[in-house]
Order: structure tokens, then C-alpha cells, then sequence
């Protein structure tokens, strides 16, 4: 089987980055994608592309065409990591930190963008709106939390060690950018990342959400 435009990129990041990696080879569905070696810490990594579907194809056309257009945003990275855990599942079981490597692939929006990931990995972000039953005083709106159908939590694709976006920073450069999951079961030191281009956005808690 072929390689995807994003497999293709990843074999480049680790090239530039000195990353020695070996493409896993296996028919079974169960199988990662990649097993990396950074310094001395080994990682298996499953690598997710997000193509244009159907609605990004009609707006691309829309907007080529030099017709207004609108359309409703959905979070597309919450399914890719909602579909790792049997790739990366014997890995994590056998001690080693596992990697979900995510790049965009559609030019109509930054579906791997800092919002759309950690709604993804957490869930949406939702706030509490309360009324008075007299009506005297306004609604109250609690702080932003977040809420239901998270991609990752406790007892839930706890094999994702972190959760990495394939981009290109201001210089055109590829760069990840690393996402720790505090559930993981096997967790991946920082500090492995400091030879390599990464960055590491710090993961706000669930009762202090500024996305």
C-alpha cells in the first residue's frame, strides 16, 4: 500500500530531525504506522490525515467560483483519535509511549488548529447558563469547562501517550506540535522533544478553559 501525503511528510520531519524511524509493515488493522527512536526513547506512532470531504470540496468550489459562502465547522480530529486505540493499544501495554501524529490535509480550514484539538482530546467547550426563577436578575453564565464527548480521559484511549499536529512553522519548516494526554498510561517525558522541532502547548485544566 501507497503512502499518504502525510506519511510521506513524517519520514521527512524525522530525516531533517536525525529521528531514525522504520515503516511497520503488516496487512492487519492493528498495526501503527511508524516505530521512531528519539535519543534514546523509543515511540510508536500512528500517523492521521484529514483529506477534504464532500462539504470542504463544495465550499472550495463555492469560493473559487467568487460565490459568498457559509458552512458549519465540525471537529473531525475527535473521530481519528477515537480510532487509535487498537494500533496503539500493545504498544502502551508493553511500556512504550505511543504518538498519534495528526496533519491537515484540507485547505478550506485548520481542523488541527489549538481549539479543535483539545475539544478534541477533552471534550466541547461548554458553560453552565442559570435563570432565576423570579426572573429579577439576569441569566448567570459559569466559566467555560469541558464537556461531553471527549477523545481522551481516564479509562478512555489511554494508549495515546501524546497527541502531535504535522505542520509548517512562519519559516516553512516541519515542526510538531505536541499535545501531552494526562490520562495516558504510559506517559512521554517532555524533555524528549528539546533536540527536535516541536513545540508543546501547555494543556489548560478542565476548570480553566481559554481556547
Amino acid at each position: 500500500m501507497s503512502a499518504t501525503h502525510s506519511e510521506t511528510l513524517f519520514e521527512g520531519y524525522c530525516r531533517a530531525n536525525r529521528i531514525v524511524f522504520t515503516r511497520v509493515s503488516g496487512s492487519s488493522e492493528r498495526s501503527p504506522d511508524f516505530r521512531i527512536q528519539i535519543g534514546q526513547t523509543h515511540v510508536v506512532c500512528e500517523v492521521k490525515q484529514i483529506d477534504m470531504n464532500k462539504n470542504d470540496r463544495e465550499v472550495l468550489a463555492a469560493v473559487n467560483a467568487g460565490t459568498p459562502t457559509s458552512f458549519y465547522v465540525t471537529n473531525r480530529v475527535r473521530s481519528k483519535l477515537k480510532d487509535v486505540s487498537a494500533q496503539l493499544k500493545d504498544a502502551a501495554l508493553a511500556g512504550t509511549p505511543t504518538m498519534v501524529v495528526l496533519y491537515n490535509n484540507s485547505p478550506v480550514y485548520d481542523y488541527t488548529g489549538y481549539s479543535e484539538i483539545l475539544q478534541a482530546m477533552f471534550g466541547r467547550k461548554t458553560s453552565n447558563v442559570m435563570f432565576s426563577a423570579s426572573q429579577e436578575t439576569g441569566p448567570v453564565v459559569n466559566p467555560p469547562f469541558f464537556g461531553g464527548n471527549r477523545g481522551l480521559g481516564p479509562g478512555q484511549n489511554t494508549s495515546v501517550s501524546v497527541v502531535a499536529v504535522l505542520e509548517r512553522d512562519s519559516t516553512g519548516q516541519l515542526r510538531l506540535r505536541v499535545y501531552h494526554n494526562p490520562h495516558g498510561r504510559v506517559p512521554l517525558d517532555p524533555a524528549v522533544f528539546s533536540e527536535v522541532a516541536a513545540v508543546q502547548p501547555v494543556v489548560p485544566s478542565t476548570q480553566d478553559v481559554e481556547l
